[in-house]
């Protein structure tokens, strides 16, 4: 029987299996959304939860002689939103970036500079990218990322007080985006 067919002869050259749990979100450019300087490291989100939407090809359909050929056409992209739920520190440096980037995007502050249009001129004045790293049990990241292309803010959602409660605060942020990419770390 050859040596390749046992199992325990093939385990030591796979990889192990990846974690849902283990990945950061990161906003390398949030400064450029802001009025301020954020000293983040760009922004780093160690995220609670976050869901990779779904890339497919459309498929586009040819008639010929009686039957339906099938040829691949655009690539699609689903939902184009990415939510995710972060836990907020008693310094509220998160809160003031997505607050600050939003008013970018469109100032409800009417005290502010742009009371009631966006402090941008073009799409890339408020949109940006966003990463999601993957990190395997030892620490190090995935070999590839996840990048968004022409990430925006889109909701900052309510953030829940309570006296007789003692959760910390979290809330989750939604973004839109163009496409995102598969590209190497």
């Amino acid at each position: 029987m050859p040596n390749n067919l046992h199992i325990a002869s093939r385990l030591g050259a796979i990889e192990d299996v990846a974690r849902s749990f283990l990945f950061e979100v990161s906003i390398p450019e949030i400064d450029k959304m802001t009025d301020y300087t954020i000293d983040m490291e760009g922004m780093t989100i160690r995220t609670k939860s976050a869901i990779i939407p779904p890339q497919g090809v459309e498929t586009i359909d040819s008639f010929f002689m009686g039957m339906v050929q099938k040829f691949p056409g655009r690539s699609t992209f689903g939902g184009n939103t990415l939510s995710v739920m972060v836990d907020e520190t008693e310094d509220q440096k998160v809160l003031q970036a997505l607050y600050a980037w939003k008013n970018r995007i469109f100032n409800t502050n009417p005290t502010g500079l742009t009371p009631g249009y966006s402090a941008g001129k073009t799409k890339k004045d408020y949109s940006t990218k966003i990463i999601v790293n993957q990190i395997r049990y030892n620490g190090e990241y995935f070999p590839n990322k996840i990048i968004f292309h022409n990430a925006m803010l889109t909701e900052i959602p309510e953030v829940g007080l309570e006296m007789t409660g003692s959760e910390k605060i979290s809330f989750n942020p939604t973004f839109t985006w163009d496409y995102w990419t598969l590209e190497s770390n």
